[in-house]
């Protein structure tokens, strides 16, 4: 889940004076008993109470409440007593402060009318412990923002005390922290406190954004504290200028099921994904690093057995870095690899690509591979290796491929070799631009017809020049026999030309019967055919391509009609 951005303050709640109860306070502004109406007797089933409040709630990607709901939701809980609890427990979900919490108590005080300190003076009566604590269990998600007012130190220890060993929130499922950084020793130290008093065994999600060279020992020391406190800690997410000081505490969470890592001028080692190997309930991992964070290399051979649950993998940063992290790991069931270079990396050097799609092909994932090079989808270079795509081969399970900002020699021997050993349980591919003399002909799509069954969407370059003739009869004997290919989506671009020109000898009558004879022939279940061009007179053609081809599915399902009927009428004699 990406945490989203609160947009209100520290929630309203019912004015509490010193010296009045919990009950005390209840009785006096919520009434036992609804007025009575006709609408009463709809709430006569209070346990529908919990699910009709819930459709208040804008769910678990959204922080807060929208001002106008949250009026609605006080005004509510003062109605009526069984209104009180759901009402407020959305109310409490999300808090930016623990300032709101303690002044539930009349023993926490201001020092003086001039300064924003707050403490606590006498002892905390039982009944208003057992208020506080109830306010306490509604809180979900902890957004610490707001440090406008400060508690003293002892305070905090009395707090301390009152948590037992549940923390202060025992129902806190994710702390977000948007900015992990000092910010004033008084702040600061705020701040800490927080997060320290907000240590719950309930906690799921932590994310810790903006860590800074000063603070990084701050998180360290976090972290520290939290993997024995959090044993359960699910999703952990780090951000900012990362050192192995925070990195290598994540291994000590045992039960860590995702984990997201954002370098910013960072250097990662490969010890620390060697430490995170061992993390036995790993599904989902994403490092992501920018262009002034590089990868330090402990050891190239990566340790087996590693990784043992890792599903999906995401990484984000300069090709000659990824593949670093790449030759690192050696998870035994991957199921997806998504990699992205989006930035723009000074120097793109075509072995870099290579061996990333080298890399992938070692750990062969058995469901996904995205390789997304460059902006906007636009080739960034060009891997002239032949080989390059034959390196997937050991993906035999694979169902969508994905290849986007680079240009690779393909041919049509590579396409067929790939698919005979290895794609034939293909269901998505798109593969990127290829060069003049290395790059398939139309023909190519009968050897995805006959060897992947199960594929639905293609994109290709095609060389229409390397386009033999196509023999018409033998394609019209063949139609009857055929078995037809369900592929739903069918994009094709031209190939240019040496010159580096898109051929316009291509764009003739004979070529558009020729392609949309053959297209049609194999693929009759298409929703979508297109030629990705940048120039109008291919666009022109490729509309006389689809008409022909709408003209021949028209004959063909009339062709069909008409002997389904000459059979039923046979049947029938």
């Amino acid at each position: 889940m990406e945490p989203g951005t609160p947009t209100t303050s520290e929630p309203t709640v019912a004015p509490i004076q010193p010296g009045n109860t919990h009950s005390d306070t209840t009785d006096r502004i919520v009434s036992d008993t609804p007025s009575s109406s006709k609408i009463s007797l709809v709430l006569v089933n209070l346990d529908l109470l919990e699910h009709i409040f819930s459709f208040f709630d804008p769910g678990d990607d959204v922080w807060v409440v929208d001002s106008t709901t949250r009026k609605n939701l006080l005004f509510a809980a003062l109605t009526w007593k069984p209104f009180f609890e759901p009402a407020t427990n959305l109310l409490w979900k999300t808090m930016e402060s623990i300032i709101p919490f303690l002044k539930v108590l009349p023993e926490f005080v201001k020092v003086s009318e001039t300064e924003d300190i707050y403490t606590i003076r006498g002892e905390i009566l039982p009944h208003h412990r057992d208020r506080f604590d109830m306010y306490c269990r509604k809180v979900r998600y902890l957004y610490p923002q707001s440090f406008k007012e400060l508690v003293r130190g002892h305070a905090i220890a009395v707090l301390q005390s009152m948590s037992s060993g549940q923390g202060l929130f025992p129902g806190l499922k994710m702390i977000y922290v948007p900015a992990f950084e000092v910010i004033g020793y008084n702040k600061t130290l705020e701040f800490l406190n927080i997060l320290f008093l907000s240590q719950s065994s309930s906690l799921l999600t932590v994310s810790l954004g903006g860590i800074n060279s000063v603070s990084d020992e701050f998180a360290a020391s976090y972290l520290c504290v939290l993997s024995k406190k959090a044993s359960s800690l699910q999703e952990l997410i780090l951000a900012g200028r990362l050192s192995p000081n925070s990195l290598n505490l994540v291994s000590n969470f045992s039960k860590l099921r995702v984990l997201t890592i954002s370098g910013q001028q960072s250097t990662l080692q490969t010890s620390f994904l060697e430490r995170c190997s061992s993390l036995d309930n790993l599904t989902h991992l994403s490092v992501n690093l920018d262009n002034s964070s590089t990868v330090s290399i402990n050891s190239i051979t990566p340790q087996p057995g590693g990784f043992a649950a890792l599903q999906a993998l995401q990484l984000d940063g300069a090709p000659a870095e990824i593949s670093k992290l790449l030759q690192s790991i050696s998870p035994s069931s991957l199921k997806s690899i998504t990699i992205s270079c989006s930035l723009s990396w000074r120097d793109y050097q075509p072995e870099s690509f290579a061996l990333c799609i080298k890399e992938c092909g070692r750990i062969s994932p058995s469901y996904r591979i995205t390789l997304r090079f460059g902006q906007n989808g636009r080739s960034v270079a060009t891997i002239s290796q032949s080989d390059s795509l034959l390196s997937l081969q050991s993906c035999k399970s694979l169902k969508i491929l994905e290849i986007v900002g680079i240009t690779l020699h393909i041919t049509d021997d590579t396409i067929r070799h790939l698919c005979k050993d290895a794609w034939r349980s293909l269901q998505f591919l798109h593969l990127p631009p290829t060069e003049f003399d290395h790059s398939p002909s139309l023909l190519i799509l009968k050897v995805f017809a006959q060897s992947c069954p199960d594929l639905q969407s293609l994109l290709i370059s095609i060389n229409f020049r390397n386009t033999p003739e196509l023999d018409f009869s033998a394609l019209s004997k063949a139609r009857a026999s055929r078995i037809p290919h369900n592929l739903r989506s069918l994009r094709m671009s031209k190939v240019p030309g040496q010159d580096g020109r898109i051929a316009a000898e291509t764009n003739t009558v004979t070529m558009a019967i020729s392609v949309s004879l053959f297209v049609e022939h194999l693929f009759p279940n298409l929703k979508e055919s297109k030629l990705v061009s940048d120039f109008q007179g291919d666009m022109d053609w490729w509309k006389t391509v689809k008409n022909m081809m709408k003209a021949y599915k028209m004959v063909r399902e009339e062709t069909v009609s008409e002997m389904q009927a000459s059979i039923a009428s046979k049947l029938e004699e």
